[in-house]
């Protein structure tokens, strides 16, 4: 890997610096000079946390029009699955993923973008790893942070670029992941094998829980050890480590009880959320409510050209296995026109249309971006107890998770297949446009199918109703600007 070059490499703990500023305005009113060197920076806790805090706001740096860190990329998981419906073009934002055309066009800015960004934080958790001497409780636990990020982004790297996790008996793993960035030394690197790339996310994580140990957070945006807990229980159940997955996912949810049923409808904005065990908290200052704001692309009510045009619906084959009991359901437009009194006379509706996610104001783009729930620990949970043998466990496990979004819903008397189907089928109506998708799709090895009845048409999906598991296309390519620094003898390129 070499695209990231010296120049970068010095600009790099100077990007910590400019973007430390967190969910409270004091952050904003710290203008950190621009010529501290690394050793000054991490000299004091006050620098460190700095660093630390830094990184948390690259998780949401608006970049351009459509990329705006995490909660863009998963816009991006939701747009190449099957669950979220275009109503129309709109003004052509996400469209080409929504084609499978984007992750597969070696010129793609988005392409670009989304590898570099990771790569991007990677660097920075680097230099917060390597500049970070101290051995005192409070510096450890802003290494253990910085272990956590660099382990967070390798991983959505190694799925999104490499050949997924193949956890079936006797497989080795070999197949090309991406570069393991460990060092900021600017060699030109090989890609590393999949099962390397894992086993290093492996001990970061490692790391990352034990420097963490006895850290209190004071926001949701920063890391503790149930968030550290919950992406070793994603990454568990990635490899077919089940026993450990439920673990995990069991001691991730403690603390973060299943939110009531009228926050359910409430708009998912507030990271104050009882289950919201990781997420961003925005403030004005720090979006661009029109264009590099979540809420601008995936919400019922911002007042922004995508939003008017192109309400994002769900695809009506999912709404239709809703019981009519369930909260969940609420969240979706049952006619075309139910939820015109909420938005302007401009807004299009559409029947099955959104309104999970609810903007704080009609021109206003800030505010909770989730990235992880208590109630996704559940569902990693009841589907590691059910492939592990444990059905009991995960019926219980099911239950305790759907009986609060449905009163009615009562102990599931599945076994085998069809459990875990029931399972999957939860997981889908609950995390509905939180950017889980072709994540699943990809980690199960199953194919995409876009059924018309569902919503989608021919034209809106670049006629890519279906695409079979294993096919080439569940790989993003490398981006040519990668090909062409490192080389393609030493850079080598994903099937074409």
């Amino acid at each position: 890997m070499k695209i990231f070059n010296k120049k970068i490499a010095v600009l790099a703990i100077l990007m910590v610096l400019f973007t430390a500023q967190s969910c409270k305005k004091e952050y904003l009113e710290t203008r950190p000079t621009q010529q501290l060197s690394a050793g000054t920076v991490f000299s004091t806790y006050q620098g460190a946390a700095g660093a630390v805090q830094g990184i948390h706001r690259m998780l949401y740096l608006y970049d351009a029009q459509g990329t705006f860190g995490l909660a863009s990329l998963n816009i991006n998981m939701d747009m190449l699955g099957e669950d979220l419906v275009m109503h129309n073009a709109g003004n052509g934002w996400y469209n080409n993923a929504y084609k499978w055309t984007e992750f597969r066009n070696v010129a793609s800015g988005d392409l670009y973008y989304y590898y570099f960004y990771l790569y991007r934080i990677i660097r920075n958790a680097n230099e917060v790893i390597d500049g970070i001497t101290q051995t005192t409780p409070d510096f450890v636990q802003l290494k253990a942070e910085a272990y956590y990020y660099r382990a967070f982004c390798h991983y959505m790297l190694v799925q999104l670029y490499g050949k997924r996790y193949d956890y079936s008996p006797g497989a080795t793993n070999a197949d090309l992941g991406v570069v393991l960035s460990l060092k900021n030394d600017f060699a030109k690197k090989p890609r590393n094998t999949v099962a390397e790339v894992y086993a290093s996310i492996n001990n970061d994580l490692a790391q990352a829980a034990t420097g963490i140990v006895g850290y209190t957070r004071k926001y949701k945006d920063e890391i503790n050890i149930n968030v550290i807990k919950a992406l070793q229980a994603r990454v568990a159940l990635t490899t077919g480590k089940w026993a450990e997955a439920a673990t995990l996912a069991t001691d991730a949810m403690v603390g973060y009880p299943l939110m009531s049923q009228a926050d359910y409808q409430a708009g998912f904005n507030n990271t104050s959320n009882s289950e919201w065990i990781w997420g961003s908290t925005t403030i004005e200052e720090q979006v661009d409510n029109y264009f590099g704001s979540f809420f601008a692309y995936m919400s019922l009510d911002l007042s922004s050209t995508n939003i008017r045009q192109n309400p994002k619906k769900i695809n009506a084959d999912l709404y239709n296995a809703f019981p009519a009991t369930d909260v969940r359901l609420k969240n979706f437009a049952s006619t075309n026109t139910e939820y015109a009194p909420l938005v302007l006379p401009t807004f299009t509706t559409a029947k099955y249309q959104s309104k999970k996610f609810r903007a704080a104001g009609l021109n206003f783009g800030a505010g909770g971006l989730v990235y992880m729930r208590s109630a996704e620990m559940y569902l990693i949970k009841a589907e590691a107890q059910a492939r592990n043998n444990d059905e009991p466990g995960a019926r219980t496990t099911l239950f305790n998770l759907v009986s609060a979004r449905d009163a009615s819903y009562t102990l599931s008397v599945k076994t085998g297949s069809a459990l875990i189907d029931e399972i999957l089928l939860n997981r889908r109506l609950e995390l509905w446009g939180e950017g889980r998708r072709f994540l699943d799709l990809k980690r199960l090895n199953v194919p995409l199918e876009r059924t018309l009845t569902g919503g989608h048409t021919a034209t809106l999906t670049g006629n890519v109703l279906s695409v079979p598991a294993g096919d080439k296309r569940w790989q993003f390519l490398i981006p040519r600007n990668e090909i062409n620094a490192t080389g393609a003898d030493i850079m080598i390129q994903n099937e074409l």
